[in-house]
Formats: structure tokens, sequence, C-alpha cells
């Protein structure tokens, strides 16, 4: 299934903001493609993570 959705152009650290708890790593480089919150323990993919956040603010 293809998802396609237009979001407000402006720059928001998609990857590196929690989903569940929208807690934000200060520091992430591109290189790490997986993290854990430190706020709530959820794992992270940094590109599903990115994803969920973009359809989320698309709405």
């Amino acid at each position: 299934m293809v998802i396609i959705c237009k979001i407000e152009i402006y720059i928001f650290p998609s990857s590196k903001t929690c989903h569940v708890c929208l807690n934000q790593v200060g520091s992430l480089p591109l290189d790490i493609r997986n993290w854990t919150c430190k706020n709530c323990h959820t794992k992270h993919d940094r590109d599903i993570n990115a994803s969920i956040k973009t359809i989320r603010n698309s709405q």
C-alpha cells in the first residue's frame, strides 16, 4: 500500500523525535539508524519513526 500525503514545508526533527512520547534526542548522527527513547524506552527504527511522525503531522 502506498500512502501519499501533503504536509506543510518546514523542517522538523521527525527522525529523532519519539512518536510515542514526543521526546526529542539532542544529537543523532545520520549513521545511527536505530535508537531507544530515554524517556519512554521505545525502540525506534529511524526511518519508520520519521514516517509515523510525517503522517501524523500531515493530518
